[in-house]
């Protein structure tokens, strides 16, 4: 009974099972490879780096400010704060206040070519990086290719084996009948 189940499975299998193309095998691993989803990513990061790049001919503004505190200041001399206390002015010394407050713009003339150069340099390293996800690509279809062949190498084998089991079983029941027959001795077996 399980024999019969297990026949009626595997027959069951092998209608399922369809045979596949070895371009339909590249194409479904090539699919199926998380590294085929990096072409675009590597497309995107250059243009990014690119625009980033070319940014550098924009305007660069920055601000900064500072406030201090001085626990110990400068006086004015005594002479000098009645002078200024006579024309209108009280001014006893320097604060301990003191506030800084700047603001700076830089604009790129000339840059000898450094930016060209650099936008250059990020587009070949993307190219280097499409061409490394090639050569991976590359590989993964030279894997497929060697199991796809080892495959049918297999299956060849396995019915090169099944004709020598047919043959050996065709000679050993010729023998058998010859020995049944007494056409063949013993001494000759």
């Amino acid at each position: 009974m399980k024999e019969k189940i297990i026949t009626l499975v595997l027959l069951m299998l092998a209608s399922v099972a369809q045979a596949q193309t070895l371009e339909e095998c590249q194409q479904a691993a090539e699919k199926n490879y998380p590294i085929i989803k990096q072409y675009g990513l590597i497309a995107q990061t250059t243009e990014l780096t690119v625009k980033n790049i070319q940014k550098g001919w924009l305007p660069q503004i920055t601000a900064s400010a500072q406030a201090t505190y001085q626990s110990d200041v400068v006086s004015w001399p005594e002479n000098m704060q009645r002078m200024y206390q006579q024309m209108g002015l009280n001014m006893k010394g320097l604060t301990k206040d003191q506030y800084k407050i700047g603001v700076d713009l830089q604009q790129i003339i000339y840059d000898g070519g450094a930016i060209g150069s650099q936008r250059s340099i990020a587009r070949q390293e993307g190219k280097v990086q499409e061409a490394q996800t090639e050569t991976n690509l590359y590989q993964v279809c030279k894997r497929v290719n060697e199991m796809y062949f080892s495959l049918l190498l297999l299956d060849e084998q396995i019915r090169l084996n099944d004709d020598v089991k047919a043959l050996l079983l065709s000679s050993e029941k010729k023998l058998a009948a010859m020995v049944k027959g007494r056409y063949g001795s013993h001494k000759r077996l």
